[in-house]
């Protein structure tokens, strides 16, 4: 549960404290501050926002769950299981993996002659009754050794890899994920992605405070305990007041399609003939995905600009982010059209040399496709005439689209 009142609303006792500093070989060590730091704006604490109280004495957090903490603000994350590792029946030899943040939807390759199983990579043969851990549950290799049966834990519990066997998530963790607490004011504990609590000692001149471990303020009785938060849903006040209010007769139901969401797209282009010019485009937005190729295609023009996006080797669903510099199984390409190539000599006037792509929201035929991208792009010549070496920069490059295939 969420203090966020911890000193003025909730009067928590503030005491004479003499002992601020003490006293060793003539010098004095501080052991208490007259205020918190890092208040100037809002950072992440584990998977909460923390900021400060306009007086400096006390941090206030805002849990996130189900959203992801990033730069000092809640966003939506990428997948809502923390850790959790799964298989895709057209993948089977990768492990698909919701990082710990929920920021963003990877995959691993198992090693050749190994497949995935309740998001483990299992190898073909094994010693009969040996064990693993997949995702909250227990791998046995069966009596021939050649393959692993799956046991999957209850609910509530997930397999330890220590002992390879199914134990008991932490009910506080279950009910508040990527939670925190304070065990007592010199330990605080953080829920892991199994739902486990894990304990962390407080430094030197440190107490736990709302789960998390702070400077110690002088003055501060962090022993005092604070009353219980009045709340009153404002949502239930809302429906008792229309109950009272007579509406007139009832309306027959209008079948009426639902609102579309307009598509947005655009970039910044410098470099080349462009001086930083941010062009919006105002037709063609949309995404594609070609299954055959595993090719999501963004494509966006505004006449005579026409930009194309390819992540390509990206399965159905899967977010995430992809960059040139650490190159992975999905590769993704830039392509840029201004109107002026010959399109018998090269079908594209600039194409990705180097990339930084962001896949935020991958639905279903009929949904959103939504990320962000960058990149340089180099000018494009006929098979076997000189290269140019001129060179343009895309960013800010941004596409929110209907998914049409």
């Amino acid at each position: 549960m969420k203090r966020t009142s911890f000193l003025l609303a909730l009067g928590l006792i503030f005491v004479v404290n003499s002992a601020c500093s003490s006293s060793s070989g003539g010098e004095e060590e501080a052991t208490c501050v007259e205020a918190l730091t890092e208040c100037e704006v809002p950072v992440c604490a584990g998977n909460s926002v923390r900021s400060c109280s306009q007086d400096g004495l006390h941090y206030d957090y805002e849990p996130c769950y189900p959203r992801s903490c990033r730069d000092g603000s809640c966003v939506a994350s990428s997948c809502t299981t923390p850790g959790e590792r799964s298989c895709e029946p057209a993948m089977p030899n990768k492990v698909t993996i919701c990082l710990d943040s929920m920021a963003q939807v990877t995959a691993q390759s198992c090693n050749t002659g190994s497949s995935c199983l309740r998001g483990a990579c299992v190898t073909e043969s094994c010693t009969a009754g040996e064990t693993q851990c997949g995702w909250k549950s227990v791998l046995t290799c069966n009596a021939t050794g050649d393959g692993f049966d799956a046991a999957d834990c209850e609910a509530g519990q997930y397999c330890d890899e220590a002992t390879q066997a199914c134990v008991d998530s932490n009910a506080f963790c279950v009910a508040n994920p990527l939670g925190n607490l304070c065990q007592d004011l010199n330990t605080s504990a953080r829920c892991d992605i199994h739902n486990a609590l894990v304990n962390e000692a407080c430094g030197l001149n440190e107490v736990c405070v709302d789960g998390f471990c702070q400077a110690t303020v002088c003055g501060i009785d962090y022993t005092a305990q604070p009353e219980e938060d009045i709340v009153v849903d404002i949502v239930d006040v809302v429906e008792d007041i229309a109950d009272d209010i007579d509406t007139g007769p009832e309306l027959p139901d209008l079948d009426l399609p639902p609102l579309q969401k307009p598509a947005k797209a655009w970039i910044t282009v410098s470099g080349g003939p462009f001086e930083g010019e941010k062009i919006e485009f105002t037709s063609a937005k949309q995404g594609l995905y070609i299954v055959d190729d595993a090719d999501l295609q963004i494509t966006m023009v505004k006449s005579p600009y026409q930009v194309e996006v390819h992540f390509v080797g990206i399965m159905e669903k899967m977010v995430g982010n992809y960059n040139s510099e650490e190159p992975g199984d999905i590769q993704v390409a830039i392509l840029f059209n201004d109107g002026t190539q010959d399109p018998t000599a090269v079908q594209w006037k600039y194409a990705s040399i180097s990339y930084d792509a962001t896949l935020q929201q991958f639905e279903d035929v009929g949904g959103r496709v939504i990320g962000t991208f960058s990149g340089t792009l180099e000018e494009q010549v006929a098979e076997g005439a000189e290269p140019t070496g001129v060179t343009i920069e895309i960013t800010d490059g941004y596409f929110d689209v209907p998914r049409k295939l």
